[in-house]
Formats: C-alpha cells, structure tokens, sequence
C-alpha cells in the first residue's frame, strides 16, 4: 500500500511539473504595434482581428492581423484625424470591413469599404450617395447591403457593400413631397428588411415603418399616426414582429404615458398592446426579447421613489404582465 501511495505523488508531482512547464512556454501574442486600442472585432470566420490604434493623441490607424500572428500588421486606414467618425465600423460576412469616414476632399461623412486583407478599397461616397452626409448606418452580416440615413433630409437610403451600384433611396414614398426625416434603423437579422421610425415633416407625427433593403416594395407603416412617438423598437429574432414603445404626451414635463406593443413586421395586423398605459410616474427603462421570440421582459421605474419593476409578457399579447420582481436597484 504505501509503494502504491507513493507511486501515486511521484505521478502527481511529475503532472503538476509538466503543467507548469507547458503553460510557462505559452504566452499571448501581441498582435498591435503601438498600444492605446480604441476598439477591436473578430472577423465572422475567426481568422482575424480587426482593431483600431492611436499612433498619437490625434492621430487614429485601423489594421487587421491574423488572430494566431502569422501576418504583419496590415493597414486599413492610416492617419485618420481622431475626431473623425472612423472609429464607427462592422465587418460583414464577406470579410469587408465598412465604416463611416470623414472624406476631407468634399467634407461629407462618407463610406469607407476595404478587405480584410487590405485589398480592394472604395470610398462610397457622391455619386453614390445623395444627398448630404451619413449620419448613422446599420449592417448585419448575413447581408451585402448597408443602410443608412443622411444628414441632409434625414432620408433612408441603402448601398451594397462594394459600392457597385448606386444607393436607393427606401423612405421618400412615405411623403409625396419626401418630408420624411428618419431617426432610427434596425436591420433584420438576415439583412433583408429594415425597420425604422420616421416623422412626416409636413404634419409633424411619427410612425413606424418596415421596408425592404432592397427596395423592391415601398415601406409599410406599421404604428398608427396618432400625435405619440416611437420610444424604442427592436425585431425579434424569428424576423416576424416588431417590439416598440409608444409613448404619449409631454416627457419633459412628466405628463406622458407609455405602452409597449407588438405588431407584425409586414403590417399583416394591428398593433397589439401588450400593456396597459404606464403613466409618467413609472418610466420604461428597457425590454428585452427572448431568443424563443415568444416573451418580453422589461422594466419600469419610478425615480421620485427610487423604486423599479420587473415584468414579462408574451409577445402575442394572450395574457397580462407577470411581475417578477420589484425592489429598489434592478440591474
């Protein structure tokens, strides 16, 4: 017994040796050159890092490198002044790296579409895109094509990647006079449809719409004018409803009310309250969707008395809020 008790810490000690050995001799590999990194994304097929780096405090580069370290480090954009909007990018499926630029030749905000690999740079800007500069830009990875809304009309145009076709032009049906200015975007996750909220300049309300990214069907308004706004939205991951918030009255003087409703993403159907009205004591901080589709939580709070809520509710809207918890800090 004691040979075979000792036979067993011999074997332990020589395991514990051949373990510290081992991860002695592996250490992360830097894959920056200077240091201070802004922001960093790993490409969807896992082979590279994409990252942005300030050489100085006023000058900000962007480089890919192979996630193992097998490359250099390899420029995709290089003296880019810091207060620029470059640090803004995604990366699509297709390995392009896409981000808004300031373009100093025209002084718009423009694209800039480059490969992974540093290969193939296009500015996507006039006569791709007009009018004005963009102001925000929505891009998932299943899709070839960026949406985005400009400065100049707040108008909801989109683009493919490459830049190898002009942009089109997705809200200004909603308007004859295209007065339309658009808020906010939210691309489905397979790129094919974008939802977004938009005023009528002419009778100042706002709505939400659902439009093809392509363009091939006008946009469908999927909440009534009805003098509220659109709070907040998101899509839920099976693609087929919108979440949004709707809120009524005068926020800066805590005169409002809130709702949360679910309504088809083609319109099929009304909005479904899934709600009653939340007065302004109580304000809607966030909801979330379950990956199922199926529930939202969310949760509301009442700042004056320091106290927070917690609820779910089905997204078909067949049953009442649920509380789960309340108290007085819900994170």
């Amino acid at each position: 017994m004691k040979i075979f008790f000792k036979f067993l810490f011999v074997a332990f000690t020589i395991l514990i040796t051949i373990t510290k050995t081992y991860a002695a001799s592996v250490e992360p590999i830097q894959l920056n050159a200077f240091g201070n990194i802004e922001r960093f994304i790993i490409d969807p097929d896992s082979n590279y890092v994409v990252y942005n780096e300030f050489e100085s405090i006023d000058v900000l580069n962007r480089f890919s490198r192979k996630i193992d370290g097998s490359s250099g480090n390899i420029p995709l954009g290089s003296n880019i002044p810091a207060t620029s909007v470059f640090s803004n990018f995604q990366i699509d499926n297709n390995s392009r790296v896409i981000s808004r630029v300031d373009n100093p030749f025209t002084g718009n905000r423009d694209f800039l579409s480059i490969l992974i690999d540093g290969s193939n740079p296009t500015l996507l800007s006039a006569p791709f895109i007009s009018p004005g500069n963009v102001s925000s830009f929505s891009l998932t990875g299943e899709g070839n094509r960026i949406a985005f809304i400009t400065t100049s009309g707040g108008g909801l145009f989109s683009i493919p990647n490459d830049g190898s076709e002009p942009a089109i032009d997705l809200s200004s049906s909603i308007d004859p006079n295209g007065n339309v200015d658009v808020g906010r975007i939210r691309q489905t996750l397979d790129s094919n449809t974008v939802v977004f909220d938009a005023e009528l300049d002419a009778i100042r309300e706002e709505a939400l719409f659902s439009v093809p990214i392509d363009g091939s069907q006008d946009p469908t308004q999927l909440s009534p004018l009805n003098n509220s706004k659109v709070d907040n939205f998101s899509v839920t991951p099976n693609l087929e409803t919108v979440i949004y918030v709707e809120e009524v009255g005068d926020d800066e003087s805590d005169t409002f009310q809130q709702q949360i409703f679910s309504v088809a993403i083609d319109g099929s159907s009304d909005p479904i309250p899934l709600t009653g009205l939340i007065t302004g004591s109580f304000n809607i901080i966030e909801f979330k969707i379950s990956p199922d589709s199926q529930h939202v939580a969310f949760t509301t709070i009442n700042e004056a008395l320091n106290q927070a809520q917690l609820f779910s509710v089905p997204v078909d809207g067949s049953s009442t809020p649920i509380l789960i918890d309340e108290g007085n800090n819900i994170y």
